[in-house]
């Protein structure tokens, strides 16, 4: 999880992109 956050490229869920937003 921590992973994607770390990647902009590699954009997450929606639903986990909201908590990164």
């Amino acid at each position: 999880m921590l992973n994607q956050d770390s990647n902009p490229r590699r954009s997450p869920p929606p639903l986990l992109r909201k908590v990164w937003v």
